[in-house]
């Protein structure tokens, strides 16, 4: 009985070295993946695991920049979260693997309309932080970091921005070598395999590492100062969103326009007091256009104001500084009675 167990034992054994080690060798000899391809260990990773999360084709290649469709990575995120789920082999192949990530969270109402359609990377970063969410305990604090680094992060839409941000903290994606992160391109297969590699084996991932702010330094004719005028909008906004801390101030995200740069930003008041956060995000925002003086003169004359209910002194206000025209307008309500009040101040510049 013993000898028996034993040979069992081996046998068992035998047949899981060889399963892994074919998966291997398949992974080594796609016709169209070479050792020197940055997805290769990712690939050989994903390969070796006995779940089949994504696999080549029958003709030996495995053709990593086609792109995935929403259903396939729904499958390989349902499947790399530790779910057996049987394909439906009568109707829909997906059905079941969707099913079951709609009953875990990861894909909710209103996501898509056609899941035989392709992902795209915003959406994928989405499916992959909710996922991320279910699996593990996570904090994340330097999103707001993540959101000034990226140059098109203003491009990612507003209900993807935050789980973009999130799963860029913790190195599930690392984004593009010329800062950006390309939200609306789709999702390759071998952005697939790594995403998934990195969401089972957090030894693969990149966390963001935070490379701090030295605000001078960015500020006009500082040595990493990104001029306004001569960048292009994505730079310049990728700079303008380095300078801001606060969650509440609104500047202009659509670019120059007519102009080599303009800049729209709105101060909110409250009732209580002025909004000190706000007006540090504006001096900085000035202080890559306008020399310190100018910069000066201008919150001199903004933080005069406090609370809704005190007026400045003048409803429009006029300047030209360093090339810019530059309009502070006092946003009142209710004017001409006593209770008139300004509940927000609106800084509008142009490059003449």
């Amino acid at each position: 009985m013993k000898n028996k167990m034993m040979t069992k034992s081996l046998l068992t054994t035998i047949i899981l070295v060889v399963g892994l080690v074919s998966n291997s060798v398949q992974a080594a000899s796609y016709t169209d993946v070479s050792d020197k391809d940055w997805f290769k260990a990712d690939l050989s990773h994903i390969s070796a695991d006995s779940r089949d999360i994504l696999k080549g084709y029958p003709d030996g290649t495995f053709k990593p920049a086609n792109p995935l469709q929403v259903d396939q990575f729904i499958k390989c995120l349902v499947v790399a979260a530790g779910h057996n789920i049987l394909q439906d082999e009568e109707g829909y192949w997906a059905k079941n693997h969707i099913d079951k990530a709609i009953e875990l969270g990861y894909v909710q109402s209103g996501d898509f309309d056609n899941y035989r359609r392709r992902i795209n990377r915003e959406e994928m970063a989405t499916l992959v932080s909710r996922a991320i969410e279910d699996l593990e305990t996570t904090s994340y604090t330097k999103t707001k970091e993540i959101e000034g680094s990226l140059i098109d992060s203003y491009m990612v839409e507003g209900k993807h921005k935050e789980n973009v941000l999130k799963v860029y903290e913790l190195g599930i994606i690392t984004g593009y070598p010329d800062g950006t992160f390309k939200p609306e391109v789709t999702l390759t297969r071998a952005e697939g395999i790594a995403v998934i590699r990195r969401i089972i084996d957090k030894g693969a991932r990149k966390p963001y590492t935070s490379k701090g702010t030295n605000y001078a330094d960015h500020f006009k004719g500082g040595k990493l100062w990104v001029d306004p005028v001569k960048e292009s909008d994505e730079k310049n906004i990728a700079a303008d969103l380095s300078m801001i801390e606060s969650d509440k101030i609104y500047y202009d995200k659509h670019g120059s326009y007519d102009w080599d740069d303009h800049l729209g930003v709105i101060i909110k008041y409250t009732e209580n007091g002025k909004p000190v956060d706000q007006l540090k995000d504006l001096e900085r925002l000035l202080l890559r256009r306008l020399e310190p003086e100018n910069v000066k003169i201008l919150m001199d004359y903004i933080r005069f104001k406090e609370g809704w209910r005190v007026l400045l002194d003048e409803e429009y206000k006029w300047y030209s500084m360093d090339n810019y025209k530059i309009a502070i307008v006092d946003e009142r309500q209710l004017k001409g009675s006593k209770f008139e009040r300004s509940l927000d101040v609106t800084v509008q510049m142009w490059y003449e």
